[in-house]
């Protein structure tokens, strides 16, 4: 993959996982369940470390470091949680089941970019795996017929 398009999707990336953690961040004011809190908050700083270090690689492989804040995207997937947000822990759950879908597709689809960058390829894979991991934990959460740590559902 030519440098400059490779820049542009590493770019469009930190710039998902920027706007993702404003989006745990409308979540995390609704969560009662305290399980749910931590792990949202642990997916929230996996969600900056992923654009940091995208941030990072770019300048790496020569880009200039972008210039990362939530963008109209990311604004309309606070709203979308902060409406689902309403109605409890589910709401939370239910909101960043969606948004972990659509992340998972962009890194599903960045792992198969030809990168040329070892480095670039095995960090890609690495955020996929988060990714896979997040809504995992979202899904299986949505699955219980009670929540644990008996909070609001």
């Amino acid at each position: 993959m030519e440098t400059q398009m490779l820049l542009r999707r590493l770019e469009d990336l930190a710039q998902l996982d920027t706007d993702a953690v404003q989006v745990y961040a409308e979540a995390l004011e609704h969560v009662k369940d305290e399980d749910v809190r931590k792990e949202f908050e642990r997916f929230q700083g996996e969600h900056q470390y992923h654009a940091s270090t995208l941030s990072d690689t770019i300048v790496r492989l020569g880009g200039t470091k972008p210039d990362l804040k939530v963008d109209l995207m990311g604004r309309v997937a606070d709203w979308v949680t902060a409406f689902r947000s309403m109605i409890g822990t589910k709401g939370p759950l239910h909101a960043m089941r969606t948004a972990e879908h659509y992340h998972n597709r962009r890194y599903g689809e960045a792992v198969e970019w030809d990168v040329g960058d070892e480095e670039v390829a095995t960090m890609l894979k690495r955020f996929d795996a988060d990714e896979k991991r997040h809504l995992a934990f979202v899904e299986e959460r949505l699955g219980d017929s009670a929540p644990a740590g008996g909070g609001a559902g």
